[in-house]
Formats: structure tokens, C-alpha cells, sequence
């Protein structure tokens, strides 16, 4: 079973900020210093409380070091059978962990997107076909659909954009490689995760309301 973890970032206040920059591990803090906008800051250091809660959970552990792997996709040091991956957008920032390998993307909706551009430059013929046979106001969101499942399934093979978006078609991946796309539509964003795990639960966490236990 995976478990994703999301954080709505809105209801943060400055001294949320404050209090998740105390807790975060030197790495993110320093890190989160580098960034100009308030906004990305704040993602920084709650993409650590969400690794750490995620820690906590899967294996009661209250302290770890992070590295990277062979591809540069981050892991817990000596820890082995967790896997983990943070993505965030908008409004959100979220978690995928368990004892699989996961990759995990969300992206916000922009409508004003020249998506029709996008899709011939980055999409494989099969998936651009699929986009045209559908209406305007359905092609946009099945269009960010595609892409969270294709930033997704990179992470989960570690590559990155090293790897072409335009080389594997998400419409055929599960045939291809086994790998299943979890989809989840929320408010205002899209959210995928890639994983072999046939079996995922999402849930959110109230970061504010945890501060002040």
C-alpha cells in the first residue's frame, strides 16, 4: 500500500513558518534561505514536516539523513525497503512513501496554457490523438492529466527529464512496463502517482492545527 500524504499550504501562517523552518533539518533550512519568494520558502519546509511525518509513520523514526541514489533521486541513508517522493504545486505540497519505488507529481490547472503547443512538442502520437477526440474544457484537464503521469512516471525511474516526455506513452505504460498511475483530481490541481502498487490511500495533514498539539 502506498500512502499519500498532502499539505494545503494556504491556511500557513508566518509563524507556521517559523516553526516548521525551526524543526526542518539543516539541509532544507539552508535550502529554503535560498529561495527569493515567501511562497517557495514555505513549500521547502513543508515538504520536510511531510517527509518527517511520513518517517515517523511508515518506521517511528525521529531521525534520519537523506541521500541521493545512483540517478540522484533522493533516499533515507541505511534504510532499506522506503521509498518516498515529494512533488508540489499551487496550493499544495504532497508525499507519496512505502515499501515500493513511487514517483509522484502534481501540477496546478492553468487554463491560459497554449496546451494544443505543448502537447505536439512533448506527447507521443497516441496520446495526442486521445486529446483531440475530446472537448475543449475536457482536452485541458485530461492534458495536465497526462502530464503529472508523465513527470510522474520520471521520478519513478529516478531519469528526470534526461529522458524525452515525448519516448513512452503514459496510455500504454502499465502494458509496457507494469507501472500503474493513480489519479487524483483536487481543487484547482491535478495529482499523479506512478508505482507497481496496485493499492493507494491519500490523506491530508493540517500542519497548522499539528503546531499547536
Amino acid at each position: 500500500m502506498i500512502t499519500i500524504t498532502l499539505a494545503d499550504i494556504t491556511h500557513l501562517t508566518p509563524q507556521d513558518y517559523d516553526a516548521l523552518y525551526a524543526q526542518a533539518s539543516p539541509e532544507r533550512q539552508q535550502k529554503a534561505d535560498r529561495y527569493l519568494r515567501q511562497e517557495d520558502k514555505l513549500r521547502c519546509v513543508v515538504a520536510d514536516a511531510l517527509l518527517r511525518h511520513a518517517v515517523k509513520e511508515a518506521l517511528d523514526l525521529a531521525h534520519f539523513q537523506v541521500e541521493p541514489d545512483t540517478n540522484g533521486k533522493p533516499r533515507l541513508k541505511d534504510v532499506e525497503g522506503f521509498h518516498y517522493n515529494l512533488s508540489h504545486a499551487g496550493a499544495y505540497v504532497a508525499i507519496a512513501y512505502g515499501s515500493t519505488p513511487v514517483g509522484l507529481d502534481i501540477e496546478q490547472y492553468r487554463f491560459d496554457a497554449d496546451t494544443d503547443a505543448l502537447s505536439r512538442r512533448f506527447y507521443t502520437e497516441d496520446e495526442q490523438i486521445c486529446l483531440r477526440h475530446l472537448l475543449p474544457a475536457q482536452r485541458k484537464e485530461r492534458f495536465f492529466q497526462i502530464w503529472t503521469a508523465k513527470e510522474s512516471i520520471l521520478k519513478y525511474w529516478g531519469t528526470g527529464l534526461r529522458r524525452p516526455l515525448d519516448s513512452f506513452s503514459t496510455l500504454t505504460i502499465e502494458k509496457d512496463t507494469g507501472i500503474v498511475l493513480h489519479h487524483t483530481k483536487l481543487e484547482g490541481h491535478c495529482l499523479t502517482l506512478a508505482t507497481k502498487d496496485p493499492h493507494c490511500t491519500i490523506h491530508s495533514l493540517d500542519l497548522h492545527l499539528q503546531l499547536r498539539d
